[in-house]
């Protein structure tokens, strides 16, 4: 949601974030930030994002890799719109949709 995304700290000067390719899938996923021990050359590890008011929540995980759906809470009188008023019966919705549907 926007108010999700709204509390994900941007990164500090020079902070590296890492996407990670997720295998046999094409997509990538948010591993976190990477710290590298300081003044050496070699190994390291992740941090989570800074997230939150505090900035030491967590990133919620469906914020870090995409998701081919996702559930949807619509806001109070959303079908009340002309174009959507047929989809607040749940049998309409299944017309719509080409789904046969018995109650």
């Amino acid at each position: 949601t926007v108010s999700e995304f709204e509390q994900v700290w941007n990164p500090s000067n020079c902070e590296i974030w890492v996407l990670e390719k997720v295998p046999r899938t094409g997509r990538y996923r948010l591993a976190g930030r990477w710290r590298q021990p300081h003044g050496q050359h070699h190994g390291g590890h992740f941090l989570d994002v800074r997230y939150g008011k505090s900035r030491h929540a967590y990133v919620p995980s469906h914020m870090k890799q995409p998701s081919d759906a996702r559930i949807i809470v619509p806001g109070p009188n959303c079908l009340n719109a002309e174009a959507l008023r047929g989809l607040s019966d749940p049998m309409d919705i299944g017309t719509a949709l080409g789904i046969p549907f018995s109650v």
